[in-house]
């Protein structure tokens, strides 16, 4: 009786883990509790319980939509294009919603310290290609600001390519947003 109780209690747990597990990677979430130089930070807060954060800007003339998500997938997606390849960010033009880019995956992703030593940055790798050889990726900035918002903000894009004949060749972009937040402080 001792040991099937203690073996019903031992799939139980295995069950509850296996739950807990297949639940986080549904979302593709990934720790937001980075430790970095020995200190530690807590950005799950900043998860946006809707789904994701939308801004809408202008880039080299034309109008996009962005959304950002952070830590995990983009959740209650509302644009058609973009429930094919779930991501944490999604470029998508004002006027054609059919052409969603994503700029990253939230499972190939890395947390490192800010150059400038304030605060940390998130980079999330391997989004909509570019060519044969490269990716779109996107870096949010977690900067130090005791009164700030906590939102991810547009800043840019980082177009690179190499040098070589015929104008070179498209080696990715690398969208870069900040988000002004105590929590990086």
């Amino acid at each position: 009786p001792n040991s099937r109780r203690m073996t019903s209690r031992l799939l139980v747990c295995v069950f509850v883990v296996i739950s807990i597990i297949v639940a986080a990677s549904a979302q593709n979430q990934i720790d937001c509790k980075p430790r970095i130089n020995g200190k530690s930070y807590d950005f799950t807060s900043l998860i946006n319980q809707d789904g994701f954060y939308l801004q809408q800007t202008s880039w080299n003339g034309t109008d996009y939509y962005f959304q950002v998500q952070i830590c995990q997938d983009i959740t209650h997606q509302n644009i058609e294009s973009c429930k094919a390849n779930p991501s944490p960010v999604n470029q998508i033009p004002v006027d054609n919603e059919t052409d969603c880019v994503s700029a990253g995956q939230s499972l190939v992703s890395a947390w490192d310290e800010n150059p400038s030593d304030d605060g940390v940055r998130l980079t999330y790798f391997h989004g909509t290609p570019v060519s044969n050889i490269a990716w779109r990726s996107s870096t949010i900035y977690f900067l130090c600001n005791t009164t700030g918002d906590g939102i991810p903000y547009f800043e840019h894009i980082r177009d690179c390519t190499d040098d070589s004949a015929d104008g070179g060749l498209e080696l990715g972009g690398i969208y870069h947003f900040y988000v002004n937040t105590k929590l990086a402080c």
